[in-house]
């Protein structure tokens, strides 16, 4: 099984053109976790992607406070929330803790990797590179845009935005390969 980059986005551009709609969104300066910008707002930022069954979502994050509710991860429905209590949780008809209690504190930025599967119902969560469990009671069928919706009493940076299809097919053809002797195939 190969892995596909489907989407990604620095920022390096200095714009959100690769974005589906942007909502109170702007590319910025002022914060960034590399490069030289990044994007800072809050309200829906979002990129529409094809239906994906397994994919992989990797991103820097900082939020300027802790006292409010921000849907980080909206889609599927509220998988990763940063809560108004300063707890990383998700939403599965309730609100949650991640299975490994972690929390956040304003104006720190936070690697974000979330690993979805559809055909498990499976959402696997790691902050700072720190696995903090897996989640199977969010139903969903396929992972169709990325979402991101802080508050706006809580603005958001995020940067190095990567969505990557876990369940792309190899590729065709490619290189030729060489075996021991000299034997060329392909």
């Amino acid at each position: 099984m190969a892995v596909e980059t489907v989407f990604e986005d620095d920022f390096e551009s200095g714009n959100l053109n690769k974005w589906t709609s942007v909502a109170s969104w702007a590319a910025t300066t002022a914060q960034k976790y590399s490069g030289g910008w990044s994007a800072y707002g809050y309200g829906a930022l979002i990129k529409d992607l094809s239906a994906l069954i397994k994919a992989r979502l990797t991103f820097y994050i900082r939020i300027d406070a802790t006292n409010q509710r921000n849907y980080i991860v909206h889609w599927p429905y509220w998988a990763l929330v940063a809560q108004d209590d300063g707890h990383w949780q998700y939403y599965d008809g309730a609100y949650h803790n991640l299975p490994t209690d972690t929390t956040f504190i304003a104006n720190t930025w936070y690697k974000i990797v979330v690993e979805f599967d559809a055909d498990a119902n499976s959402i696997k969560y790691w902050i700072n590179d720190a696995y903090k469990g897996e989640v199977t009671t969010i139903s969903f069928d396929s992972i169709t845009k990325i979402l991101c919706t802080p508050h706006s009493a809580s603005k958001a940076y995020i940067d190095v935005v990567k969505m990557e299809d876990l369940a792309a097919p190899p590729p065709v053809g490619g290189s030729p390969m060489l075996f021991g002797g000299g034997v060329t195939i392909g």
